[in-house]
C-alpha cells in the first residue's frame, strides 16, 4: 500500500495586547518538494482580520517569531535505512531496484520533508523528494544502479546518497552506495542435438521412453554470473513434454544438468521430429540452441 503523507499542519498561537486578544495560525505547508511556513487566520478582537485592520507593531514580531518557534520546537530528524550494495552485470541496463526508508526520528509534531541526491550518473533514486513525513513516519525509496558504461576491470563503484531537509537537526545525511559489477558470462553446451528413438504401438499407448539431458555451462569469468532461460524456438512439439530446469543461475565456471523428457501423444505417426530448445541470457553470446529429435519406426 503506497504510503499516506500529511500535506499541512497547523499551530494555534495568540497574543494579549491592550486592544485585546489577538489570534493566528502558523501553517506549516507540505505541498511542495521542502516545507514552506505562512501565517494564517489572524483574529483581531473584534473579529477576523480585514484589510482595513492595522496590526500592532509587536504582533507582527510575535507572528513571526511563532514560524521561528515552530521550525526550532518540532524539529525533524533524518533516519536513513537500508543496504545500498549492488551486484550487476557489466553493460546490461538498469538494476532491479533495491528499497530504501526515510524515517522521522525528530520530536513529537516535527514534519520532514526531504530532497535525495545522487553522486554519479549511473546511481538513480526515486522520488527525488520525500515529503509530509510526520514524527515516527516512514517514506520508501526505490534505488536503481545503470550498468550501461560500467566495467567489471573497474569494480566495485562507490557512490553516495544524500539526503537534505534544511530544518533536520542533522542536516544532510549520506548513505554508502556499493556497485559490484561483474563479467558477462558466456553460453556453452555439451551437446548440439538430444536424440529419442521409439516404435510405434500398434494400439494405444506409447512404450516409456528414458529421458536424456544435455549439460549447460558458463564457460566465463569466474566472477560471472548466468541468468539463463529456456524456451521452444517452433513451439509446436506436443510430444516434447519437459525440458528441467527451465530457468536459473549458473556461476563462472559451473554447469546445469538440463533434463529432457518425452511423451509421443497417442495415434502420432511415424517419421522424424525435431525441435529447438533455445538457452538464452545475457552474455557474451546472447544464446544457445540444442536440437530435440524424436525419431518414430
Amino acid at each position: 500500500m503506497p504510503t499516506p503523507s500529511l500535506r499541512f499542519q497547523d499551530y494555534e498561537f495568540n497574543l494579549k495586547l491592550s486592544s485585546g486578544l489577538w489570534r493566528w495560525t502558523t501553517r506549516v505547508d507540505l505541498s511542495g518538494a521542502l516545507p514552506s511556513y505562512f501565517v494564517r487566520d489572524i483574529q483581531t478582537p473584534w473579529g477576523s482580520l480585514v484589510d482595513a485592520t492595522d496590526l500592532p507593531g509587536l504582533l507582527v514580531k510575535e507572528m513571526a517569531d511563532s514560524i521561528d518557534q515552530v521550525k526550532t520546537a518540532f524539529m525533524p530528524e533524518i533516519t536513513v535505512g537500508g543496504v545500498f550494495t549492488f551486484n550487476v552485470d557489466e553493460g546490461r541496463g538498469f538494476s532491479n531496484p533495491l528499497i530504501g526508508t526515510v524515517t522521522n526520528t525528530g520530536t513529537f509534531g516535527s514534519l520532514l520533508g526531504v530532497t535525495v541526491a545522487s553522486s554519479a550518473p549511473w546511481l538513480v533514486s526515486s522520488p527525488a523528494a520525500l515529503g509530509g513525513i510526520a514524527y515516527g513516519n516512514t517514506g520508501n525509496f526505490e534505488t536503481r544502479v545503470d550498468s550501461t558504461n560500467l566495467l567489471a576491470i573497474d569494480s566495485p563503484y562507490t557512490g553516495t546518497l544524500t539526503f537534505q531537509d534544511p530544518d533536520a537537526t542533522n542536516n544532510p545525511q549520506v548513505a554508502n552506495v556499493t556497485v559490484n559489477v561483474r563479467p558477462r558470462p558466456t553460453i556453452a553446451v555439451s551437446v548440439p542435438e538430444v536424440d529419442f528413438t521409439v516404435v510405434r504401438p500398434i494400439d494405444g499407448v506409447f512404450p516409456f521412453i528414458p529421458s536424456a539431458y544435455f549439460i549447460l555451462n558458463n564457460t566465463g569469468s569466474v566472477d560471472s554470473n548466468l541468468e539463463y532461460q529456456i524456451q521452444k524456438l517452433i513451439g509446436c512439439s506436443n510430444w516434447l513434454a519437459s525440458f528441467v530446469p527451465a530457468t536459473g543461475n549458473v556461476a563462472g565456471g559451473a554447469s546445469q544438468r538440463v533434463d529432457i523428457t518425452v511423451r509421443p501423444p497417442i495415434g502420432m505417426g511415424t517419421g522424424t521430429y525435431t525441435e529447438i530448445l533455445r538457452v538464452s541470457g545475457f552474455s557474451t553470446n546472447d544464446r544457445m540452441d540444442v536440437t530435440v529429435k524424436l525419431v518414430v519406426t
